[in-house]
């Protein structure tokens, strides 16, 4: 931003620093019959200097006026990255008990940790000053009717007009980030495990079965500060307990009170959120009859899941425990879920041909919350030639919807939106700054089609090897929300919105956004999956590429049958370059990968997402000192530490891909076998 400009002009600046938005009867009518117009003018509070703020600022909200702005982005920790530290422990175990019969155990845990910083909490305060002639005690109080004189009376500083009356003043907003409340912190501890034992073996004419049961345990236990009770600050706002026209800044008088207030009304959170999943398989294989001059096979079992789903929120302060629904800084929402899965699965393999197999495949699942689904796949491969196949596939079912989106309440989230209602200039350079939005689960949601095409070949030639799939996914009638920004738009135009979303303004203002969760959702994605892959030596040193390129040629996501705006990243690469006397046997391995997202705009089109590119390094020593099976792996994930690609009009938004999102990482792993 530069000091004395615009927040047009601004970037990872919001209008919540300290800025009020006042709404009064001037007394002017501009439109014919009507007596008087309310007009709505923007102030900043307090100093608006030091701790974050950007000084005074014109147009905030492209409201007439000034505003104290916030860089809200200069707090957020080191490009948002959140720090993660994990280890991990793995065990295989495998031993035959008998003829045909083994006895096989495989455990998995980890524990890790995150740490995460962002800018202090933003809150709104908004005050009707209207009286309702069909309800007259639903006024406002003495209390913030003398809160009103207090503020906006003859000893304020807000640079008001002249014959500005706070009797006149019919409504009052404030955007207000309470630095004196502190940073927000994060930190998560990380807790898996994955525990699976089992017999397999072979039974009379060469029928193969494995029979096991595995446990699933996947918790985090998060505890975050610095967040604020609503109820209890807009109480200490009215009372003048706590100072917030400058609350780094108390005068003498009420500063006791101030850092008082500040101890009252500062919350703690912790989020407990496990997920744990039970299952018993029975799986056979085996030969049928002759079909030509080969055999079918066929594969068939019985599964049966048992999953729990919990997430729960708990926000404690002096005063108590908190609803979710009255924190400020922190949004989501408690829910738990179980769900019991019985499933049935068979396929055959028919060799039509020497040349040519087809593969069909069903599978029942029956799910005691959902009801049935159902999928069928059809799949054949043609070898033309020893060195080129054919390939496609056919698959069609039904998906059940999550426990979240069956079991979450209703929960706060705070996108950044354009109100396209209100701002009549160019997009690129709307303000957007931080609103309420209101989402949440829906038990009445039912399992979803999903449709996939596809039609590839592959082909070898010595050491080079080479395969292109066309594939096209669609998606119907599966759970979604409109994109914030599409409702607004909507709203703004006077379209129809789905049935329960809303925008719901004060005034000029818009107040909140309810997007709720229906079956509407639809999506088709199209695309080529290409790969390749080379090996060659030079002396006693073996070499290897492998790439990978995954390149969208279309997608198109609605829901409720409005199209959602916005671009999507066409081509995702990656490739590794190894070199070193182990890529086929013993020894060491070098590896260079070279990630990359092409660049997309944002949803607004008014900015970009630039290209992300990052580098890995691995070593892989296999016979570690002639130490038979024992490997080491070391490396570094994102070499040059590169940041998410950030939208050029928002770097608040980034894309969360995992080879983005993850900055630089280090990690080690040994591995023995005996």
């Amino acid at each position: 931003w530069k000091p004395g400009g615009s927040f047009d002009d601004a970037v990872g600046v919001s209008v919540g620093g300290n800025t009020a938005f006042v709404t009064y009867d001037d007394n002017t009518p501009t439109t014919p019959n009507v007596t008087s117009d309310d007009t709505t003018i923007a102030r900043p509070l307090g100093e608006c200097s030091g701790g974050g703020y950007t000084g005074p600022l014109s147009n905030p909200d492209a409201i007439t006026g000034t505003g104290c702005g916030y860089a809200w982005a200069d707090i957020a920790w080191e490009d948002g990255h959140r720090r993660l530290g994990r280890y991990g422990l793995f065990a295989n175990f495998d031993h035959p008990i008998g003829k045909g019969t083994s006895f096989y155990a495989a455990v998995r845990f980890s524990q890790g940790q995150t740490k995460f910083r962002y800018a202090p909490p933003v809150g709104r305060f908004s005050y009707d000053f209207t009286d309702d002639p069909a309800d007259p005690d639903d006024g406002p109080s003495q209390a913030e009717l003398d809160f009103r004189t207090r503020l906006l009376g003859p000893s304020s500083d807000l640079d008001l007009p002249t014959d500005f009356n706070p009797d006149n003043v019919t409504a009052l907003t404030v955007r207000h980030r309470f630095t004196a409340h502190g940073n927000r912190d994060w930190t998560t501890k990380l807790l898996e495990y994955d525990l699976t034992t089992g017999l397999r073996g072979r039974l009379w004419g060469g029928v193969g079965y494995d029979l096991h049961v595995r446990s699933e345990y996947h918790s985090s236990l998060e505890h975050g500060g610095n967040f604020v009770s609503r109820r209890l600050i807009e109480e200490a706002v009215v009372n003048g307990s706590y100072y917030f026209e400058d609350p780094l800044n108390p005068p003498d008088d009420r500063a006791a009170a101030h850092r008082q207030a500040i101890r009252d009304t500062t919350l703690k959170q912790k989020h407990d959120a496990v997920t744990q999943r039970r299952t018993a398989r029975l799986a056979l294989n085996g030969p049928g009859p002759a079909l030509l001059d080969s055999t079918v096979r066929w594969a068939g079992g019985l599964e049966v899941n048992h999953l729990e789903q919990r997430s729960i929120l708990t926000f404690t302060g002096r005063s108590g425990t908190h609803d979710v629904s009255d924190v400020l800084g922190q949004g989501g929402a408690s829910y738990s879920g179980e769900r019991l899965r019985w499933s049935a699965f068979g396929e055959l393999r028919l060799p039509l041909r020497r040349s040519w197999t087809v593969a069909l495949a069903a599978r029942h699942d029956s799910y005691d919350d959902v009801g049935p689904t159902w999928s069928y796949q059809a799949a054949t491969v043609w070898r033309l030639h020893k060195i080129l196949s054919l390939r496609g596939s056919w698959e069609v079912g039904l998906t059940p919807p999550s426990l979240s989106d069956l079991n979450s309440p209703e929960s706060e989230y705070f996108p950044n939106v354009c109100d396209t209602k209100t701002w009549t200039g160019p997009l690129a350079k709307c303000p957007r700054p931080q609103i309420n939005g209101i989402t949440g689960g829906n038990p009445e949601l039912e399992p979803y089609p999903t449709q996939t095409w596809t039609i590839g070949a592959k082909a070898t030639l010595g050491r080079l090897s080479v395969s292109a799939d066309w594939f096209r996914t669609k998606i119907s009638e599966a759970p979604g929300n409109l994109s914030t920004q599409k409702i607004v738009d909507i709203d703004a135009m006077g379209g129809s919105l789905p049935p329960g979303a809303a925008v719901i303004r004060e005034g000029d203002l818009i107040k909140e956004v309810v997007n709720p969760t229906v079956n509407s959702a639809e999506s088709e994605t199209s695309g080529l999956d290409i790969r390749a892959g080379a090996r060659w030596k030079f002396d006693e040193l073996d070499s290897g590429f492998d790439l990978r390129w995954l390149h969208l040629l279309d997608y198109e996501a609605k829901v409720g049958g409005v199209e959602q705006p916005g671009d999507f990243a066409r081509n995702l690469v990656h490739a590794t370059l190894s070199a070193g006397p182990g890529l086929r046997g013993d020894g060491w391995v070098i590896d260079w990968n070279v990630r990359a997202i092409t660049e997309a705009s944002n949803i607004q089109n008014s900015g970009r997402f630039e290209t992300w590119l990052g580098h890995d390094i691995g070593l892989d020593w296999r016979n570690v000192l002639g130490v038979r099976d024992l490997t080491l792996r070391g490396g570094v994930f994102n070499l040059g530490d590169a940041a998410p690609p950030a939208d050029t009009s928002n770097p608040a938004s980034v894309i969360k891909r995992y080879d983005a999102v993850r900055g630089r990482t280090f990690y080690l792993s040994l591995k023995a076998k005996w």
